[in-house]
């Protein structure tokens, strides 16, 4: 209502129209997908006769500010017709099919619980009142102070179409014609999952949904006369107040939100990095535990083996020497025991691939980490006793966390195997004798293909630190 374009009016009823669709879709019920599927039937009628008619007068006109537009009806009276029809749809005023679009909306919302929803309809409502008349009534049958003049009257191909698409809309309302087997029902049936019935009809009976549009058709034409003060009212509001203003200045924020965010994190160190991340996924996670309550359980089987116990306490020790250890190669050599009792736990449970993999990347980590290390200064630690304090605290919940998040996965119901279908399909289908090259070659393509990109960028990115170097003066080349 703060527009005088004619298209910059309809655009913005369109966005109104979109927000309309979006809430019946969000709704979710079978009432509200119907109303879905006969809006985009009736707006598709009647919006696309008042753009092709808005169009058309700026092409007669020259121009199409509604503030120098006037007594159209002498001047282009071919356009007044496919004007008038298809603006008492975007009224929805009865008989016509925006009326029965709008009486499946409001009839889509309960009133005890869905009252803003009903609001939001019966606005959009009274500003389409308004609109349809300012397209129609002011201007083919009001005089404006400045009236534009007739530059050449439009051609049957400017005017005749918009008049078949109005014609529909009325003729789609009041004869309610036979549109649902062929679109309305297929529609909402595909929007709600299930299948949907239509209940399109003209009258409803003097119910709720009604009497909410004859107050909102009443509402209208009653506020219409201040049109112009409303408009102007709109138009000398600051620029940040105004729709389009909020959300110039909404979307300035996010923007520097995001920046400001990212420069919070990205300037931190490594520690508060993990921290952050850290915290981060625990707060996920118990979110997601409060939602769905975690079933924890030891996993079945047999029991634990003598072996089994001895790899554990070597990964386990090695882990907490690690705490105690001043050189940064000792610390990587030592974690690498970790890596190794992995691997051979692995081996013992019959997972050769697993264990070579293992292996690999922990002999890769290490001489890539050796490699960077010999270029570090040597270690101090900084640390003071509060932040030692918070990186136990971290480790303890973090590491607790993950044991019961594992805990919680073995406990879950486990999907049927997939190791007879490779078994019995890697040869026929993969042409392979070995069934693990085929996962990982076929089966797995893409993922193999993932891990091997990121192998290389980690590459690049060592072989880039390796290479560069620090001139005297403090400057990077």
């Amino acid at each position: 209502m703060g527009e005088r374009d004619l298209k910059r009016i309809l655009a913005w009823s369109t966005v109104g129209a979109l927000g309309l669709m979006v809430m019946l879709i969000g709704h979710g019920t079978k009432e509200a997908a119907e109303a879905v599927a006969y809006t985009i039937v009736a707006h598709a009628l009647y919006k696309g006769a008042l753009f092709m008619t808005a169009g058309s007068i700026d092409h007669a006109m020259g121009t199409r500010d509604a503030l120098k537009l006037g007594n159209l009806r002498r001047h282009i009276p071919t356009l007044a017709l496919p004007a008038i029809l298809a603006s008492l749809s975007l009224a929805g005023i009865p008989i016509f099919a925006g009326f029965i679009k709008k009486e499946l909306a409001l009839a889509a919302f309960d009133p005890a619980t869905g009252l803003p929803f009903l609001i939001a309809i019966i606005i959009s409502a009274i500003s389409g009142i308004i609109v349809a008349m300012t397209l129609t009534h002011r201007i083919f049958f009001q005089s404006q102070a400045e009236e534009a003049e007739l530059h050449h009257a439009p051609t049957p191909g400017l005017w005749i179409p918009p008049l078949i698409l109005a014609i529909l809309g009325l003729l789609v309302g009041a004869l309610c014609l036979p549109i649902g087997e062929q679109f309305i029902q297929y529609v909402a049936t595909t929007i709600h999952g299930s299948e949907v019935k239509n209940h399109i009809a003209l009258w409803h009976g003097f119910k709720l949904p009604l009497f909410l549009s004859i107050g909102a058709i009443v509402t209208g034409f009653i506020l219409n006369p201040f049109w112009p003060r409303i408009r102007t009212a709109l138009e000398n509001l600051p620029k940040t107040i105004t729709l389009e203003g909020s959300f110039r200045a909404l979307n300035q924020l996010t923007n520097q939100t995001a920046v400001g965010i990212t420069t919070f994190y990205e300037r931190r160190s490594v520690r508060d990095h993990m921290i952050l991340n850290f915290g981060a996924f625990l707060v996920i996670l118990g979110v997601v535990a409060i939602q769905n309550p975690l079933t924890l359980a030891l996993p079945g089987g047999p029991g634990i083996l003598f072996h089994e116990v001895v790899l554990l306490l070597f990964a386990a020790l090695a882990a907490i020497v690690v705490l105690f250890i001043r050189n940064r190669l000792g610390a990587v050599a030592v974690l690498g025991i970790v890596g190794v009792a992995m691997a051979i736990t692995y081996v013992t449970f019959s997972a050769p691939d697993l264990a070579l993999t293992q292996i690999l990347i922990d002999v890769l980590t290490v001489v890539l980490f050796v490699l960077i290390f010999a270029k570090l200064p040597r270690f101090k630690d900084t640390l003071t006793k509060n932040q030692k304090l918070t990186n136990a605290v971290v480790s303890v919940v973090f590491g607790s966390a993950m044991t019961f998040l594992m805990l919680a996965v073995l406990s879950a119901p486990q999907l049927p195997s997939i190791n007879h279908y490779f078994a019995e399909t890697s040869y026929t289908l993969g042409q392979g004798l070995n069934v693990v090259n085929v996962i990982i070659v076929d089966y797995r393509a893409l993922d193999t293909m993932g891990e091997i990109t990121v192998l290389c960028l980690a590459a690049l990115g060592v072989h880039t630190l390796l290479r560069l170097k620090v001139k005297p003066g403090g400057t990077k080349q």
